[in-house]
């Protein structure tokens, strides 16, 4: 089963004058982006700014990367993608789709575990997460996004290897295809579960027991790419707009951290 996806449309008639960090690239026309859907809040707000800045139309989706890849194959009008995991943007290079010196990170994420709202929480023991968790009681479920569909998945997984966890949770894992079923069963099945910061952060309700503090070397970067086509300029102008100021802003804003260019991508 594919998860869902929304687009978003947004645009301004009068056209502004350009920023000077891009006053190179002039975009001719609109300017379609696909990410994941743990992006929909800041790009949404990014896209309503660039917009009014701008005067240029902005069309966002949001899917599974597999959804856009296949969308990208079958011709689709789509000038970036942008996505959390390189073997997304790996694929799209070997099927020629994609510009490769237009790979630039724009932000940076990563992964807390967290609990159900009034969900119990041991003490921690040794150093040993797992004994954060009710892992003997009956009914324990850990729910996880499902990595083919959700980087989010992807780095659970990798989260809970490096946070010595998969030993004890690893029977009791529940995955889920899409972002929305799997913060549903955290909040109203009593689920425990591994997730981004960002998306723990818009649903206060849920408890965070422990964070994961990637290492220089496998961080989760948020990357951008254009896509090859007839209105190449326009991504790359709004790609070049994502290192502004006040692109970062908004990131930050919603707990996204900011990302230099020389960042090492995670391998996964």
């Amino acid at each position: 089963m594919r998860p869902l996806y929304c687009i978003f449309i947004f645009s301004l008639a009068v056209l502004l004058p350009r920023s000077p960090l891009t006053a190179d690239i002039v975009p001719t026309g609109s300017v379609s982006i696909l990410a994941e859907p743990s992006l929909t809040v800041p790009l949404t707000l990014l896209a309503r700014e660039y917009s009014r800045q701008r005067g240029v139309p902005v069309t966002l989706s949001f899917a599974s990367g597999p959804e856009h890849i296949e969308q990208i194959g079958e011709g689709a009008e789509a000038n970036v993608f942008i996505t959390a995991k390189p073997a997304w943007i790996r694929t799209l290079q070997q099927q020629g789709q994609i510009d490769v010196y237009s790979r630039t990170p724009v932000a940076r994420n990563h992964m807390a575990l967290i609990a159900p709202p009034e969900g119990r929480i041991g003490k921690l023991s040794g150093g040993n997460l797992a004994s954060l968790l009710p892992v003997n009681s009956e009914g324990f479920q850990f729910a996880v996004g499902d990595p083919q569909y959700m980087s989010e998945g992807t780095f659970a997984f990798q989260a809970m290897n490096e946070m010595k966890l998969t030993m004890d949770v690893g029977p009791h894992i529940s995955v889920f295809p899409s972002a929305g079923e799997l913060i549903a069963a955290m909040l109203y099945h009593g689920a425990y579960g591994m997730i981004y910061a960002t998306d723990a952060a818009l649903n206060p309700s849920l408890v965070r027991i422990a964070e994961w503090p990637d290492s220089p070397s496998s961080p989760i970067v948020y990357q951008a790419v254009v896509i090859v086509g007839q209105n190449m300029d326009e991504g790359r102008a709004f790609v070049a707009w994502l290192g502004s100021d006040a692109s970062r802003s908004i990131f930050s804003r919603y707990g996204f951290e900011p990302v230099s260019i020389g960042t090492t991508e995670n391998p996964i």
